[in-house]
C-alpha cells in the first residue's frame, strides 16, 4: 500500500514538475509574450545562421522598438488606420467565407447562369386601403380565368411584356422555383403583409457567357446612312474600334472608352441574336433600339465555368449580385452545425407559431448560443416590438422561416465581428501592423527627429570626427576595352592627360564586331581599397596599369596619389545621418529595456539549445 502510495506521489512530482518546464517555455516582453515552439518557427533562418544569442537579442529589439512606436501613438495616424482597414478588408475578401463554401457557391452560379429565363412578373406592394383578394387572383391566373397580362394591367399599373433575366440578377428563392419549372407555369405566391407576388416562365435561352462588348450609337435621321458608311469604312480600313468611337461615337462615354459595357447584363433580344455568332473582336450591323442605330462590339467572351484566371472574377460578380445569399445561405448551415453554436430548447417552443411566442413569458430564457454571445427571448422580443409592427399576421411558415433568419443574422454578426480574432487572419493583420510600426519609426519618426534636432547630427560628428576620413584615393582615367586591337594605341594615347579629351572623341560610338562599344572611357577618384587593387592587385601608384576582367582590358592611368583627409560634415552627411540613425535607435532600445520587464523563462533557451548552437 506504501509502495503504491509513493508511486502515485513521484508520478504527480514528475507530472508537476513537467507540466511547470512546458509552461516555462516563454519569452514575455512587457505584456508580449511568446512560447518557444512558436519562437523556432518564426525564427528559425536567425537561429540557424545567427545563434540563439543573437536572435532573441534581435526579437526583443524588434518588439521594444514596435511597442516605442505604438507609445508614440503610431496606430492613430490617419494612413495607419486606412492602410489597416484596407488589410482586413482584402482579407474578409479571400478568407471571410470558407473556401469549399465559395466553390460549391460558384459551381451553382456557374451552373444558374448557362441559360437566361423569360419571366412576366406580378408585383403589388400593399397598402393600408388595399382589400383585394390576391390568393383569389393568383388562381384565377392559374386557372386561365384571367390572363397574366391583364392582371398585371388591372393590379400592378406595371408593364406586362416579358422579360429574360440572369440568375444573379433576381431573388434566389425565385431563381430556385423558375429552374424547377416548365414555360407556362407559375411560381407560387408571395403573400405578406406588405407585398404580393408571383412569376410566369415564359421562355428559357442559352447564355452566350459573360460577355462584355462596346457600341457606337447615332440618331435616326436622314444622316443615318451617312454615318453608317462613314463608321463602316473606318472599320474596315482596320481602324480599331475604340479609335471609330472616339471619330464618331455620340456619347462622351462612346468617345472616350468605347462605350464599353462591363457586368455581362440581360441582352435585349435583338442584341442576343446579333451576338449569338459573332467571335470575339467581331462586330454587328446596325441594330435599331428605340430612336438610335447602334454598332456592337464584341470585346470578350467568357464561359460560365470555372478557371483558375477568370474566378477571381466571376466570385466578386456573384458576391455583388443576389445570388451572394447563396453562400451566406451555405456559411449559416455551416455555423449552426458547428460546435460553436448551441441551442435550447425554448426556441423550437416559440418557432411553432406567433401564438406560441406570445405565450411565452421569460425573456431571461436563453434561445441560441453562438461562441460567447448568448441570444435570449427579452432580445427577440424587444426587436419586435421596435421593429415588427404586422409579426401577427404572420403564417406559421412564415414566422418560422422568420426567426431562422434572425438566428442567421444573430450568428452571421458575432462570426463576422470575431473573423478578426481568427489565428490565422490576427496573423495576417499583425505583420501589416509590424510593417506600419517599423515604417513609421524608420521613415517618419526618426527623419522628424534628424530634422527638428539638427544639433543631433552636429554632436555625434564632433564626437566621432575619426570616423569620417576620407581613404587615400587614385586620380585617375580608365579606359574599358572590348576590342583589344585598339590596346596599343589607347596605351600610347592615355599616357598624357593632355590627351583625354581627343582621345574620347576619337573612339566616341565606335563598335566592335559584336555591336558594342569598343572602348568606355571614364575618370575620378579610386579608392585603395577598391576592388580593382585589392582584389586583382593593380598597382596602386602613379603610373598606367593594366589588369584583365574576363574579356575586358582595363587600362588604368594614375596621375597621381591623394592623401587621406578629414571630410567635411557636408562631405561625409550620408554617412552621418545613417549612423546617427543607428545611435536614435540603439538609445531608444536601451532606454525600453529600462522600463520593460524582459524574462526569459528556465527551459526557454534549454529548448533552443536541443536545436541550435547559442
Amino acid at each position: 500500500m506504501k509502495i503504491e502510495e509513493n508511486m502515485k506521489k513521484t508520478l504527480s512530482l514528475v507530472l508537476f514538475l513537467a507540466f511547470v518546464s512546458y509552461q516555462s517555455q516563454y519569452l514575455i516582453i512587457g505584456k508580449d509574450s511568446i512560447s518557444v515552439d512558436k519562437f523556432k518557427t518564426e525564427n528559425k533562418y536567425g537561429l540557424e545562421n545567427s545563434g540563439i544569442e543573437n536572435t532573441v537579442k534581435t526579437y526583443v529589439d524588434f518588439k521594444l522598438l514596435q511597442n516605442f512606436a505604438l507609445e508614440k501613438r503610431a496606430d492613430t495616424l490617419g494612413y495607419f488606420k486606412k492602410t489597416m482597414a484596407e488589410k482586413e478588408q482584402e482579407l474578409r475578401e479571400e478568407r471571410f467565407y470558407p473556401k469549399e463554401i465559395m466553390q460549391s457557391s460558384l459551381q451553382q452560379y456557374f451552373s444558374s447562369n448557362l441559360i437566361e429565363k423569360k419571366i412576366q412578373v406580378f408585383y403589388v406592394e400593399k397598402t393600408a386601403d388595399d382589400k383585394n383578394d390576391y390568393n383569389q387572383i393568383y388562381n384565377d391566373v392559374k386557372s386561365g380565368k384571367i390572363t397574366l397580362e391583364k392582371a398585371i394591367i388591372d393590379y400592378t399599373k406595371q408593364k406586362p411584356e416579358p422579360f429574360f433575366v440572369k440568375s444573379g440578377n433576381i431573388d434566389v428563392e425565385l431563381n430556385k422555383q423558375l429552374e424547377l419549372l416548365q414555360p407556362g407555369q407559375f411560381t407560387q405566391l408571395v403573400n405578406s403583409a406588405t407585398v404580393a407576388a408571383f412569376a410566369k416562365l415564359v421562355d428559357r435561352r442559352p447564355s452566350l457567357g459573360y460577355i462584355i462588348f462596346g457600341m457606337i450609337s447615332y440618331p435616326k435621321n436622314e444622316e443615318s446612312e451617312k454615318m453608317k458608311s462613314q463608321i463602316f469604312e473606318a472599320l474596315k480600313s482596320g481602324k480599331k474600334f475604340e479609335e471609330v468611337a472616339q471619330l464618331y461615337g455620340s456619347t462622351e462615354t462612346e468617345k472616350k472608352n468605347a462605350g464599353v459595357v462591363m457586368g455581362s447584363p440581360v441582352l435585349p433580344d435583338v442584341v442576343y441574336e446579333a451576338f449569338k455568332n459573332k467571335k470575339q473582336g467581331e462586330y454587328t450591323e446596325p441594330i435599331l433600339i428605340g430612336e438610335k442605330y447602334f454598332v456592337f462590339n464584341l470585346y470578350s467572351v467568357i464561359p460560365y465555368q470555372s478557371s483558375e484566371k477568370y474566378n477571381p472574377m466571376f466570385i466578386r460578380d456573384m458576391m455583388d449580385s443576389p445570388f451572394a445569399d447563396v453562400a451566406y445561405n451555405k456559411l449559416i448551415e455551416s455555423l449552426v452545425k458547428s460546435t460553436d453554436y448551441k441551442e435550447f430548447p425554448d426556441f423550437k417552443k416559440i418557432k411553432i407559431s406567433y401564438q406560441d411566442y406570445l405565450a411565452f413569458k421569460n425573456d431571461k430564457a436563453v434561445l441560441y448560443q453562438f461562441n460567447k454571445d448568448v441570444f435570449t427571448f427579452g432580445d427577440l422580443k424587444t426587436l419586435l416590438s421596435e421593429n415588427f409592427k404586422n409579426a401577427d399576421k404572420l403564417t406559421k411558415e412564415q414566422w418560422s422561416a422568420f426567426l431562422d433568419s434572425k438566428r442567421g443574422n444573430d450568428v452571421f454578426a458575432v462570426y463576422s465581428r470575431d473573423f478578426v480574432k481568427k489565428p490565422e487572419i490576427k496573423e495576417q493583420l499583425l505583420k501589416t501592423q509590424q510593417n506600419l510600426l517599423a515604417d513609421f519609426l524608420f521613415s517618419e519618426w526618426i527623419e522628424k527627429e534628424l530634422t527638428n534636432k539638427p544639433e543631433l547630427l552636429d554632436d555625434y560628428f564632433k564626437k566621432n570626427q575619426q570616423k569620417y576620413i576620407w581613404e587615400k584615393r587614385a586620380d585617375a582615367r580608365v579606359a574599358i576595352l572590348t576590342d583589344l586591337s585598339i590596346e596599343k594605341d589607347i596605351t600610347k594615347e592615355i599616357k598624357d592627360a593632355k590627351n583625354w579629351d581627343a582621345l574620347n572623341k576619337k573612339y566616341y560610338g565606335k563598335l566592335n564586331d559584336k555591336q558594342q562599344l569598343m572602348v568606355h572611357f571614364e575618370k575620378g577618384e579610386m579608392s585603395e581599397n577598391a576592388e580593382v587593387f585589392q582584389v586583382n592587385k593593380v598597382p596602386f601608384e602613379k603610373g598606367i596599369q593594366k589588369v584583365k576582367l574576363g574579356e575586358r582590358l582595363l587600362i588604368i592611368a594614375i596621375d597621381g596619389i591623394l592623401p587621406s583627409s578629414p571630410m567635411t560634415k557636408e562631405e561625409a552627411m550620408e554617412e552621418l545621418r545613417a549612423d546617427v540613425r543607428e545611435d536614435i535607435l540603439a538609445k531608444t532600445i536601451a532606454e525600453q529595456r529600462q522600463k520593460t520587464k524582459i524574462v526569459i523563462e528556465p527551459s526557454f533557451n534549454a529548448e533552443l539549445e536541443k536545436n541550435f548552437k547559442k
